[in-house]
């Protein structure tokens, strides 16, 4: 089983692969928005999600595991 991936590097593929801009940041979380202006919530850390969090971003986008993990 592949290492859970880390918050920030999910931020960093779905801003860099799939469209999504930094619309603001308060305290640990981070929104981001796509271009039809649907937002998901991140927390701004370096620690490993948790797979309750990881499905619910994954829920939030659209997307599945796969396609977050093969830019990681």
């Amino acid at each position: 089983m592949p290492k859970r991936p880390r918050y920030f590097d999910i931020a960093k593929v779905l801003m860099k692969y799939y469209g999504y801009t930094l619309k603001s940041r308060k305290g640990r979380h981070v929104w981001l928005i796509d271009g039809s202006g649907h937002r998901t919530t991140i927390l701004a850390t370096n620690e490993r999600i948790n797979m309750y969090n990881y499905k619910s971003i994954l829920k939030q986008t659209g997307l599945t595991e796969e396609d977050i993990e093969k830019y990681l």
